[in-house]
C-alpha cells in the first residue's frame, strides 16, 4: 500500500493524493474481490485435481482432510469476498476499506500456508513423479497469485513464499537434483517477486492515470455544466430584467428601406405607449403613436443612427390628455462592417422628478420670499469675514439702506456693546476652523433707546470639497424673552421682600425701579387711594422731581384733574401724549413743564373685584405715547405692583380674621387669650385685678333653628353691639363662638360695681330683637370670676366664668351669678352626668312614666302624657330638668326620643286593645324638642314604627313648644302636616310662656293647647291668672282647638276651668306620673280599661 500511495503521489498532483486516497483504497478492494474469483475457480480446480492424482499414492484420508481444509479456506474468503459488494454501497471511509483489505489478506496467507503444507505432505523422494506433479501445481499456484493479487504486492509475495519455500525444503532432501532443484525453486520465487513488484507498480501507474482522467472529463463535464447553466442564468436574468425594469425598454430595428420597426419592447415600455408588446412587434412609429410623436420619435431615432453613437434627450409624451417627461438614450447597435442595425432605446419616466423640480423651484421662491420678510435676523459671511448677504431685518434693525453693509467688514456698522469685534470675528474663526456651530449673545440699544437682544448662532456651510466654504448667522430676537426674565428675576425678589415682611413702599420702590431701568427716560410713580377713596398718596416716585412729588402729595381724583386723578376717578387707563397741550392738564400743565415732564401714561391699580386702589403713572420727557412693547413692559410691571398692593392688602385683612370674629367684628378667641394674658400680667404687676364676664344668650338657639341662620346671625351682630355700648372704651367685648362673648374688664377697683354692670347687659339683651320683621325674644346668663382671687390662669379664669354662667341658666336664666367654690362641684357633676348620660339607654337605665289627663266633662282617662325618667344606678332618680338639655347639648336626644316614641307606642297598642268596646278613642302623647323635630327623616322612621307593631297613629299624639312654630323654614311645616296627614294629633305645649305667636295658631295644624302650670297654680287667688287661663280657653274655642290644663292639684282649680270651658285636666289632682304597670292599674281602678278575660 506503501508503494501505491509513491506512485499515486508521482503521477498526481498534490493536491489530488489527498482527494483520492480513499478512490484509491476502493479500487484496490475492487480488483482484489474481482481477482478472488478467478483465484478462487483455480484454486478449487487445483486442490481436486491434485487430490485425484495423488489418491492412489498416499493415504485417502490425508488428501481428503487436505481437500476438506482447502475448500473451507476457500469457503471463508468466498463468504469475505461477497460481503464486500454490500460494505462498497455504503460508502465507507478509510479505516473500514483498510480493515476489509486486511481481513482479506489474512485470508490469503492462510490459503498459502495451506498450500505449502502440501510439500511436507506429500513431496518424498520416495515418489518423484508425485514430488515433481506437485511441483508443477505448486509453482503454477505461485505464478497465479503473484498475476491475479498483483494490486496487493505485501500479501501476494509472502503468499508466494508460504507456497514455494517449504517445496524448495522438501527438494532440497531429493539426491542428485535436489540443491540444484531447491535453487531453482528459490530463484523462481525471486523471479515471482520481482515481476509481482513491477506488474505492482504497472498496475498502479496505470491506476493513477486513469483516475486522473476521469477527474479531468468529470472537471470538464462540471465545468461545461457550470458554463451551460451561467448561460441560462444570465439569458433567464436578462429576460427577468429586460420584462420587470421600471425604464422603458425598445429594441427598433434599422431596415434596408431605412424605415424603423419595432423587434421587441418591455412591459414598462407597452405601457407608456399604451399598447401591448406582442402587438407592438413589427410596427412603425406611426402606428404605435400620434403622428407628432411619431416624427419626433423618429427623427431622434435617425440622428442616432446618422451619428452611429448613443445620444441623449428629454422628452414629453401625452396619451390621453396627460403628459409625461422621459429621459430617453438611444443606444446603436453595428454590425462587422460597422452598419447600425438596431437602436435600443431607453426611456426613463422623470415626470415625478420634473414636478419636484417644479416644486422646488416654487419653494425656493417662498424661502427666497420667508428670508426676506423674516423678522429673524440672517447674514452670510465669507472666509475673509465680510458680509456677502443680509435680509431686511437685519437692515432695518441697524437702520442702514438695504445692502448698504453687503461685502463689508464685520466692524461696518458693528452695534452690539457687550461683545467686541474682535471676540466677535474670533468666533467666527472658530466656526470655520472647527467646522462646529456656536451660539453668542449681542446686545444692543435701537433708535429708541430700547434695549435689543439677539441670540446668533453661526452655522458653517460646506461646498461640495467638504470644506467650509461661508458661515450663516441667524439672529433670533430674545429681547422680550430677556425682559420677561429679569421680570421675573425682579418679581421674584420683589416677592422674597414681600415673604420677607419688607415694607410696602420698599416693594413698590423696586418696582417703579425695575421699569425705569428696562425703559430709559421712564419717570414712575405709584400712588395710592386713602380709606375715603378720594386722594392720592405716592408709595413709590424716587426719580420724580421733589418739587413735583410735594405738589401732588394728596391730590384729589376727579375726572379731568391730571391723567392719575382721572385714571383713578374712572378706573380706566388714561394716556397723554402732551401735557402742554391735552385738557386734562389745563389747569395744572405749568409745574409738570417746569419740571420737565411732558407725556404722562396712567393705569389704575385694582383688586381682584375691580376696586380701585391706586394708580401706576409713567413720566417722560419727551411727548409721545408707548409703542405695544412698551406697553407690555409697563402692564407687566403694573401688574407686580398690584400683586404687591393686593398682598399687602390681603395679609393685612389676614392678621385682622386671625384676631376678630368676621360676623360682629368682635375680637376673637385668639386675640382674647392674649389680651387676658396680657391684663392678667399686668395685674400681677400693678396689684390691681380684674373681672371676667362670660355671656351666653338663652333660648338662642331656638331662635336660630326656627328663623333661620341669617337672622341668628343678625341677632348675634346687634347683641355685640348692645354689650359693648353698656362697657368701658378700654373694656375688651369678644365673641367666643356661637352665642357665647366674654367682656374683660381690667383695673376693676370696685369690685360691687360688676353686678350691675353684669344686670346692665341682661337687660339690654332682654329688649325684644326685631328680625326680618318678627320679633325675637331672647336673654342673657352672664357669669362672673375675677383675677387674680378666683384664677390667675387664662384658661381657669375662663373656665370658673363658664361655671358661674351655667349657674346663672339653671337659677332661671336672665341672670348673671359670681363664681363660687361650690359651683365647682356642680360643673363636675354636670360633667360626670353628660358620661353617664351616654351608656344610660343602652344600660336600660331609662323609663317612661305616665300622667293621665282627665276629660272635664266625662271624667273618664282619654289621654296621658309620656314623662322621660332616668333611674341612675348610684344617684337614684334623675330629674328631667338635669338632664334633658345634656341629651340636646350632646346629640343624645335623637336616640332618646326613638326610644321613647316606641315604648309609648307599644303603652298606646296595649291600652287601645284592652279598651271596651264603644269606648271613646284613648292616646299618649309625647314631647318633641325642637332639636329633634328638624333632624330630617325622623316623620317616616316613627310612622313606619307605627306600622310595624300595627297601631293606628290616633293614638299617638305630639307635644311641641311654640317656639318651633316660629320657624317659618318649609320643611318645618311638611313635617308638621305628614304627621297631622298620618292622624297624630299635635299638642302645643307651654302656651303663654313664650312668644305666644296667636297668628300660628291658625297657620299650623294644632289640635291641643297646653295651659301651663305657672297660670293654673295661683288661678284660684290671682285675678290676672284667672283673665289669662280663661282667654286662653276663649281663644282655642274659638279656633276650633281643645285645651289641656297643666299643673291642676285641688278640686276648686278643676271647678274654675271646668266653668271657663277647658276640656281637659292633667294634674296630682287626678294622679301623678306612673310607671307604665302603675299606670295600667290605676286605668282599671278608674273603670276605664275592661277586665281582663279569664
Amino acid at each position: 500500500m506503501a508503494m501505491a500511495m509513491d506512485i499515486l503521489e508521482d503521477k498526481l498532483s498534490p493536491s489530488t493524493v489527498g482527494e483520492t486516497a480513499n478512490d484509491v483504497l476502493r479500487q484496490q478492494a475492487v480488483m482484489l474481490y474481482r481477482s478472488f474469483r478467478s483465484a478462487a475457480f483455480g484454486t478449487v480446480l487445483a486442490s481436486t485435481f491434485l487430490v485425484f492424482v495423488l489418491w492412489p499414492h498416499f493415504s485417502h484420508a490425508t488428501l481428503l482432510a487436505w481437500l476438506i481444509g482447502m475448500q473451507a479456506i476457500v469457503a471463508g474468503r468466498a463468504i469475505q469476498a461477497h460481503r464486500l459488494k454490500g460494505f462498497l454501497a455504503s460508502a465507507p471511509g478509510r479505516e473500514r476499506l483498510h480493515a476489509w483489505i486486511r481481513h482479506f489478506s489474512y485470508g490469503l496467507l492462510l490459503a498459502g500456508l495451506h498450500w505449502g503444507g502440501t510439500a511436507f505432505l506429500f513431496m518424498s523422494p520416495e515418489n518423484v513423479s508425485a514430488a515433481m506433479f506437485l511441483l508443477l501445481v505448486l509453482t503454477g499456484v505461485a505464478a497465479s497469485a503473484s498475476i491475479l493479487h498483483t494490486s496487493l504486492p505485501a500479501t501476494a509475495v509472502p503468499f508466494i513464499a508460504l507456497v514455494l519455500i517449504p517445496v524448495a525444503v522438501r527438494m532440497y532432501a531429493f539426491e542428485n537434483v535436489g540443491s540444484y532443484a531447491s535453487v531453482a525453486v528459490l530463484g523462481f520465487l525471486l523471479l515471482l517477486w520481482a515481476a509481482a513488484r513491477r506488474g505492482h507498480r504497472m498496475l498502479w501507474n496505470s491506476i493513477a492515470v486513469g483516475l486522473d482522467n476521469e477527474r479531468l472529463q468529470h472537471a470538464i463535464m462540471a465545468d461545461k455544466l457550470a458554463a451551460e447553466g451561467a448561460l441560462r442564468a444570465a439569458a433567464q436574468e436578462y429576460q427577468e430584467v429586460f420584462a420587470h425594469i421600471t425604464d422603458g425598454l425598445i429594441l427598433i430595428d434599422v431596415r434596408d428601406d431605412a424605415s424603423f420597426r419595432v423587434a421587441g419592447a418591455n412591459a414598462a415600455m407597452a405601457q407608456i405607449v399604451g399598447v401591448p408588446v406582442e402587438s407592438a412587434i413589427g410596427k412603425t412609429f406611426g402606428e404605435l403613436v400620434e403622428p407628432e410623436l411619431a416624427s419626433q420619435a423618429e427623427a431622434n431615432y435617425r440622428r442616432c443612427v446618422d451619428l452611429g453613437d448613443p445620444i441623449h434627450y428629454e422628452s414629453e409624451f401625452r396619451r390621453s390628455g396627460v403628459v409625461r417627461h422621459f429621459d430617453s438614450m438611444l443606444v446603436p447597435m453595428s454590425d462587422g462592417a460597422g452598419r447600425v442595425f438596431r437602436v435600443i432605446g431607453i426611456h426613463r419616466d422623470i415626470t415625478e422628478r420634473k414636478q419636484l423640480e417644479v416644486a422646488l423651484a416654487a419653494r425656493e421662491r417662498e424661502f427666497r420670499t420667508l428670508v426676506e420678510n423674516s423678522p429673524e435676523v440672517i447674514i452670510r459671511y465669507d472666509r475673509d469675514l465680510r458680509r456677502v448677504f443680509s435680509n431686511p431685518a437685519f437692515d432695518q434693525l441697524l437702520g442702514v439702506l438695504p445692502g448698504e453693509t453687503r461685502g463689508k467688514e464685520v466692524s461696518c456698522c458693528w452695534a452690539p456693546r457687550n461683545i467686541s469685534v474682535d471676540e466677535f470675528e474670533a468666533i467666527l474663526q472658530r466656526v470655520f476652523a472647527s467646522c462646529r456651530p456656536e451660539e453668542c449673545l449681542l446686545e444692543f440699544r435701537d433708535e429708541r433707546g430700547s434695549l435689543v437682544c439677539l441670540n446668533y448662532r453661526l452655522v458653517p456651510e460646506f461646498g461640495l470639497d467638504g470644506q467650509v466654504e461661508s458661515v450663516l448667522g441667524f439672529g433670533h430676537n430674545v429681547s422680550a424673552l430677556k425682559r420677561q426674565e429679569a421680570l421675573g428675576r425682579a418679581k421674584v425678589h420683589i416677592l422674597e421682600r414681600l415673604g420677607q415682611g419688607a415694607e410696602l413702599s420698599e416693594v413698590l420702590e423696586l418696582v417703579t425701579a425695575l421699569l425705569e431701568q428696562e425703559s430709559p427716560g421712564y419717570l414712575c410713580s405709584i400712588m395710592l387711594l386713602d380709606e375715603a377713596g378720594e386722594r392720592l398718596h405716592i408709595a413709590a416716585a424716587a426719580s420724580l422731581p421733589e418739587k413735583y412729588c410735594r405738589a401732588i402729595e394728596g391730590v384729589r381724583i376727579g375726572d379731568g384733574i391730571g391723567s392719575c386723578g382721572t385714571a383713578a376717578w374712572s378706573g380706566k387707563e388714561v394716556f397723554v401724549e402732551n401735557i402742554a397741550t391735552h385738557p386734562y392738564w389745563a389747569s395744572y400743565r405749568d409745574l409738570p413743564l417746569k419740571c420737565g415732564l411732558r407725556a404722562c401714561w396712567s393705569f389704575p391699580i385694582a383688586d381682584s373685584g375691580g376696586k380701585v386702589l391706586g394708580v401706576f403713572g409713567i413720566y417722560r420727557r419727551e411727548p409721545g405715547l408707548p409703542s405695544e412693547a412698551e406697553l407690555e413692559s409697563i402692564r407687566q410691571a403694573h401688574h407686580l405692583a398690584m400683586v404687591a398692593i393686593e398682598r399687602n392688602r390681603i395679609e393685612a385683612k389676614l392678621k385682622y380674621q386671625a384676631s376678630f370674629d368676621a360676623l360682629t367684628g368682635l375680637p376673637n378667641r385668639s386675640l382674647f387669650y392674649i389680651r387676658l394674658r396680657d391684663e392678667m400680667l399686668r395685674a400681677a404687676r400693678t396689684g390691681h385685678g380684674g373681672a371676667l364676664l362670660f355671656i351666653d344668650l338663652d333660648r338662642f338657639k331656638e331662635v336660630n333653628d326656627s328663623l333661620g341662620h341669617e337672622s341668628g346671625d343678625s341677632l348675634l351682630v346687634e347683641a355685640a353691639e348692645r354689650i359693648r355700648a353698656q362697657v368701658r372704651a378700654s373694656d375688651l367685648v369678644a365673641r367666643l363662638g356661637g352665642d357665647e362673648f366674654v367682656v374683660v374688664l381690667p383695673d376693676v377697683r370696685a369690685p360691687e360695681h360688676l353686678g350691675l354692670l353684669a344686670q346692665a347687659i341682661v337687660d339690654a339683651l332682654v329688649v325684644p330683637f326685631v328680625l326680618d320683621g318678627h320679633q325675637a325674644y331672647v336673654s342673657a346668663s352672664v357669669g362672673i370670676a375675677c383675677y387674680p382671687q378666683d384664677a390667675e390662669d387664662a384658661d381657669i379664669l375662663l373656665s370658673c366664668a363658664d361655671k358661674a354662667m351655667y349657674v346663672a341658666k339653671e337659677l332661671g336664666r336672665n341672670g348673671f351669678c359670681f363664681f363660687t367654690e361650690s359651683m365647682q362641684t356642680s360643673a363636675d357633676y354636670r360633667l360626670k352626668l353628660s358620661h353617664d348620660l351616654r351608656s344610660a339607654l343602652a344600660d336600660g337605665q331609662l323609663l317612661l312614666h305616665y300622667q293621665p289627663i282627665v276629660e272635664v266633662e266625662s271624667g273618664r282617662v282619654v289621654k296621658a302624657e309620656a314623662l322621660l325618667r332616668w333611674r341612675h344606678p348610684q344617684r337614684g332618680m334623675v330629674p328631667p330638668d338635669q338632664f334633658i338639655h345634656l341629651a340636646e347639648e350632646t346629640g343624645l336626644i335623637h336616640a332618646i326620643g326613638d326610644w321613647v316614641f316606641q315604648q309609648a307606642a307599644l303603652t298606646a297598642r296595649d291600652w287601645a286593645a284592652r279598651m271596651p268596646a264603644g269606648a271613646a278613642d284613648c292616646q299618649i302623647s309625647v314631647n318633641m324638642s325642637p332639636r329633634q323635630f328638624v333632624k330630617d327623616g325622623s316623620e317616616a322612621g316613627w310612622l313606619d314604627y307605627l306600622k310595624s307593631i300595627g297601631l293606628d297613629p290616633r293614638y299617638i299624639g305630639l307635644e311641641i313648644t311654640e317656639g318651633l312654630l316660629l320657624d317659618e323654614r318649609l320643611h318645618v311645616a311638611e313635617r308638621l302636616a305628614a304627621f297631622r296627614a298620618s292622624g297624630i294629633q299635635i299638642s302645643l305645649d307651654d302656651f303663654g310662656t313664650g312668644y305666644s305667636a296667636m297668628a300660628y295658631l291658625k297657620k299650623y295644624p294644632i289640635d291641643y293647647l297646653k295651659i301651663d302650670r305657672t297660670f293654673v297654680r295661683d288661678l284660684v287667688s290671682d285675678s290676672g291668672d284667672r283673665a289669662i287661663a280663661q282667654a286662653m280657653i276663649f281663644m282655642a274655642s274659638q279656633l276650633g282647638l281643645k285645651t289641656v290644663a297643666e299643673g291642676v292639684e285641688t278640686a276648686e282649680q278643676r271647678d274654675l276651668l271646668q266653668s271657663f270651658g277647658c276640656d281637659l285636666i292633667q294634674g296630682y289632682y287626678y294622679a301623678r306620673p306612673l310607671p307604665r304597670d302603675e299606670f295600667m292599674a290605676y286605668l282599671e281602678q278608674a273603670n276605664v280599661l275592661s277586665l281582663p278575660v279569664a
